[in-house]
């Protein structure tokens, strides 16, 4: 799960946190993954959105339609990504992979949900992100982020937007390139976590997460805490109450919880800009109150007191 990653991660990379403080639950040093997809479904679905696109009014939009070469050239690019035990070291058809980078997070909204799919499949595979989309990751990111983030978008344009977000902080080549953006990232999830679907807090809590887990990795890899880095601060600000918005809502699964709550406790752990935002949202006594009502010795509690030590520092 999630949440049982989120603790191993911290525990296993504890001794190289440098000068982060090392608590139970925190700070993840290790993003975690949305894997599974129905690769027939979402090739079926990208064809007849392509015809979608291809028969827009505007002329702009139709010129991202996939031509029939493109078309041709998904069978190979999908027999590559159904295999994921070569995903370190396959190579991908360059013609399919280029098309779909270049033209599907161009769709209109309502076309998006199957090639963001395919995108967040992408994500994974070292080749992929790397060659591919790392060097567009702040375009997606951005045009992803705002999806996620409005409310009249359709249920699947959010949920499979809140996926690639979550993917496209998970390999090196796309999470540095998403460094100042994780913020932004954060906040789009927590206000699709006001919808009240279980997929969607799901996912926005693991976007808080592993914004979090790249600032951490981050001040780690570079041995630097992030005080008077501005444009970090302010990303961890965004991370930490985003992380306390996902995690509050009680009728949300108390996995999701805790992986938010981890995601606070790191933000606050890297950023003393954080611990203050927080502070002054009075979040000592949210995280009191839900201490409260968790049960005792359970992933979730341990979540919440190492938040609070976080915020306490």
């Amino acid at each position: 799960s999630s949440s049982s990653s989120s603790s191993a991660a911290a525990a296993a990379a504890g001794a190289s946190a440098g000068s982060l403080r090392t608590l139970r639950t925190a700070p993840v040093l290790a993003p975690v993954s949305i894997g599974p997809m129905n690769f027939d479904k979402v090739k079926a679905s990208l064809l007849v959105k392509s015809d979608a696109v291809s028969a827009s009014p505007d002329a702009d939009v139709r010129r991202l339609a996939l031509t029939m070469d493109e078309r041709a050239a998904l069978d190979p690019l999908f027999e590559v990504l159904s295999n994921e035990g070569l995903y370190h070291s396959s190579k991908l058809p360059p013609r399919a992979v280029s098309a779909i980078v270049a033209k599907c997070p161009g769709w209109p909204a309502a076309e998006c949900a199957a090639a963001y799919d395919l995108l967040r499949k992408l994500c994974l595979h070292e080749d992929g992100c790397a060659t591919y989309l790392a060097p567009k990751a702040a375009a997606v990111a951005s045009q992803a982020v705002a999806r996620a983030a409005d409310p009249s978008a359709a249920f699947g344009t959010r949920a499979t937007s809140i996926g690639l977000l979550v993917n496209l902080l998970v390999k090196a080549s796309s999470r540095e390139a998403l460094l100042e953006m994780t913020g932004d990232i954060a906040e789009a999830a927590a206000t699709a976590a006001t919808d009240v679907k279980p997929v969607l807090r799901a996912r926005a809590a693991l976007a808080v997460h592993n914004a979090a887990a790249a600032l951490a990795m981050h001040v780690t890899r570079t041995g630097h805490l992030l005080a008077g880095n501005a444009a970090l601060e302010a990303a961890a600000v965004k991370i930490a109450t985003a992380s306390l918005a996902v995690a509050m809502p009680e009728d949300t699964p108390e996995s999701s919880r805790a992986t938010a709550l981890s995601g606070l406790a790191t933000a606050l752990l890297v950023s003393p800009e954080a611990r203050s935002a927080c502070s002054r949202l009075d979040a000592d006594a949210k995280l009191a109150a839900m201490r409260g009502a968790a049960k005792p010795r359970s992933h979730f509690a341990h979540t919440i007191e190492d938040a609070i030590e976080a915020l306490s520092i």
